[in-house]
């Protein structure tokens, strides 16, 4: 395993509709953290090689373009849905804690168990209230800063 960058200031966010996401950009970006923009599994996997992220946020219908091959034989859960492949793959490379929040429109208790055991956080589209308290809850800690207790 290669040592990815450390981008403290910087929110990978993986979904393949940006447009409904400009509230959560602006928001992210009004907590002066910036924002790189991914549209599929393939392109996360790719980013999540090269740094560690202060948050991974995922949509779990993101689709995997290349990375299809790399789903089959997966969980059915993964294959139906993909996002749940970068949340896996984001603690795999090194992303503690709450650093990783999946969401989709979708309210699937077989999708929140599998989260649980990731230790990822699940959200529903659709709730931006919510959607900024657990941001904020997960941004008021940074599991890789000196001197700090959860």
């Amino acid at each position: 395993m290669s040592n990815p960058r450390r981008k403290a200031t910087t929110i990978l966010l993986a979904d393949d509709e940006p447009y409904n996401l400009e509230w959560l950009v602006d928001y992210i970006e009004s907590k002066k953290y910036q924002v790189d923009f991914v549209y599929s599994v393939d392109q996360a996997f790719s980013a999540l090689e090269e740094s560690l992220y202060r948050v991974v946020v995922a949509d779990l219908s993101i689709p995997a373009i290349d990375a299809q091959a790399f789903l089959v034989g997966r969980d059915p859960l993964i294959q139906r849905y993909p996002g749940l492949a970068i949340a896996e793959h984001a603690r795999n490379r090194g992303h503690t804690d709450r650093q990783v929040i999946v969401y989709s429109v979708h309210d699937d208790p077989a999708v929140e168990s599998y989260a649980n055991r990731l230790r990822c956080t699940y959200l529903l589209k659709g709730r931006p209230r919510r959607f900024k308290d657990e941001l904020d809850v997960v941004l008021s800690y940074d599991p890789l800063a000196p001197n700090q207790s959860p």
